[in-house]
């Protein structure tokens, strides 16, 4: 059996694929994970070999598709502008990748407050 160079079964497109990272089928889809030959793995293979990834770390029972929720809320809170990780979600808007996949953490939630208690002080200062 083929491995990539982390010893996993699962050779990820952006390694094995255009400079884009994406893998075309038929069909017009990308395709993020791929065999060494570029075939697409059969998305329940993906899913059996996560969850058995998951066990061996000793990590809570989360889903493959839970990484997107959290891959999305971790850039937001990097800073990472919104349309750009609507681009990489696949997303046709931006008001999507929000109502869909942003959470609110409590260092956002405090950088906003932070902010606008600045914008105010800066207001006051002005004025005064």
């Amino acid at each position: 059996r083929s491995r990539n160079s982390c010893g996993y079964g699962f050779v990820p497109a952006i390694s094995r694929s255009f400079p884009s990272g994406e893998v075309s089928t038929r069909s017009g889809a990308v395709q993020f994970f791929v065999r060494p030959d570029g075939k697409p793995w059969h998305p329940n293979a993906v899913t059996q070999r996560f969850r058995k990834l998951v066990r061996k770390a000793g990590m809570p029972p989360i889903r493959l598709h839970d990484l997107r929720h959290s891959a999305a809320t971790i850039a937001l809170d990097a800073g990472i502008d919104i349309k750009v990780i609507s681009e990489q979600l696949g997303h046709s808007t931006t008001t999507l990748t929000r109502d869909t996949y942003q959470s609110v953490t409590k260092r956002m939630r405090q950088d906003a407050a932070d902010a606008v208690a600045k914008k105010i002080n800066r207001k006051r200062r002005e004025a005064g």
